[in-house]
């Protein structure tokens, strides 16, 4: 478990490289998926409930990629034995603060992780599509509650391909590369060695559809359709 001095951590897919400095000390990341990542557990209790702010609606980041990112990130703190809520800010909101204390107090969190995309961060081009085919780099913050205290930071980049199936399988693996690198970070105590295969609402929604239409009658095709699971995201919140 990582001692109450910051550390610097940058996971890539092939290397995993430590250093005695803050975020802004590292080298530059790679032109692939990575995070960097600065925490201080001195003081902070183990986590139980969790409010996430997922601020991942926009053009760039797919509507499929943010659910299925959302979804797995909760599935992510479950397996942990961390209860989430997560939820979006809202840019229309008149009272921010307010909405916020309302959020926190509905859930009873006891740690609030903020999630943003790092304005200007990445790199990238649009192909004919409008679909971007390079990097987008969020930052991450986690406040423990009860202390007030910044008790994990992170800085991470996606590799965004352009391609339609990959943005389901991009947003699961943005969201359990976050939770691994908690899980590493000792900030997730209770986690899984190894993550399980996540089935996220679009798969299920699929295969449900595909089971209605090899559906021969129409009382079965009726009784499977009305099983069909609706992917629908969440209402803006903070």
């Amino acid at each position: 478990m990582p001692s109450a001095a910051s550390i610097c951590i940058v996971w890539t897919a092939t290397a995993l490289v430590l250093a005695a400095t803050g975020v802004a000390g590292c080298a530059s990341p790679p032109r692939e998926a990575t995070i960097n990542s600065e925490v201080n557990l001195a003081g902070a209790a183990p986590i139980q409930r969790v409010l996430v702010i997922a601020n991942v609606d926009f053009n760039e980041f797919y509507q499929q990629m943010a659910d299925a990112f959302r979804e797995a990130l909760a599935n992510r703190f479950t397996l942990c034995g961390v209860q989430s809520q997560i939820t979006v800010s809202d840019p229309l909101a008149k009272d921010p603060k307010g909405s916020l204390a309302s959020a926190l107090q509905e859930s009873k969190a006891t740690a609030v992780l903020e999630i943003d995309r790092v304005p200007g961060g990445g790199s990238g081009v649009l192909n004919g599509r409008g679909q971007l085919n390079g990097l987008l780099v969020f930052q991450m913050k986690l406040l423990d509650i009860a202390s007030q205290k910044l008790m994990w930071q992170a800085r991470a980049s996606v590799n965004m391909t352009g391609m339609v199936d990959d943005r389901v399988p991009t947003g699961v693996g943005f969201a359990t590369m976050i939770a691994s690198r908690m899980r590493g970070d000792g900030v997730l105590r209770d986690c899984p060695a190894v993550w399980p295969k996540f089935t996220g609402c679009e798969e299920r929604r699929r295969d449900a559809l595909n089971d209605v239409g090899r559906a021969r009658d129409n009382n079965e095709r009726a009784r499977l359709l009305e099983a069909v699971p609706s992917c629908s995201s969440p209402t803006p919140g903070p």
